[in-house]
């Protein structure tokens, strides 16, 4: 009798499969893992990093534009050869930037030697005490185009090195 159970052993033998493995996960939806990371990292690295631009943009947004006001009012002189208005614009760029670093009331009210002495102090080297002197000679002699491109390019100096790093070289050391 042993050979009909051979024979129905054989048949549930010849009816078994290979074991059939399941299909690898998908990569979506992630894992929570990775939904902690997204949120716990990279959304907050996001926007500290849209906060630091923002407050960089913030900060140099007055050297921009002191330094594209004086670019204009270089195309206005190249264009023109207005010496005088040049100088009145920058004069008045000058004094509008210093007055964005330092205290009003220290810088609103000089005038002549001791303005040109206050831009010394506060910019590398004592250029304005004879380039600068442009500023106060300007509407009693004749201006030259090589003394105007001078103080073009020592405006220009001064703005960058006082209004990018926001802070007057007097008082930085």
């Amino acid at each position: 009798m042993q050979a009909p159970a051979a024979s129905s052993a054989a048949a549930v033998i010849a009816q078994l499969r290979d074991i059939h493995l399941p299909d690898a996960p998908g990569w979506w939806p992630p894992a929570v893992g990775w939904w902690l990371i997204f949120f716990g990292v990279v959304i907050p690295a996001c926007f500290l990093t849209n906060r630091a631009l923002r407050r960089r943009r913030q900060r140099l947004s007055p050297a921009w534009h002191a330094l594209n006001e004086l670019d204009d009012l270089w195309d206005a002189y190249e264009s023109d050869g207005d010496g005088a208005h040049a100088l009145q614009g920058m004069s008045a760029l000058m004094r509008r930037a210093a007055i964005s670093l330092g205290s009003r009331a220290e810088v609103a009210s000089l005038t002549g030697d001791a303005w040109l002495a206050w831009l010394d102090r506060h910019a590398p080297g004592n250029l304005f005490a004879q380039a600068g002197r442009l500023f106060t000679d300007a509407p009693y002699r004749r201006v030259t185009r090589t003394d105007v491109e001078s103080l073009f390019e020592l405006c220009g100096a001064w703005l960058q090195h006082n209004l990018y790093k926001r802070t007057l070289v007097g008082e930085a050391e």
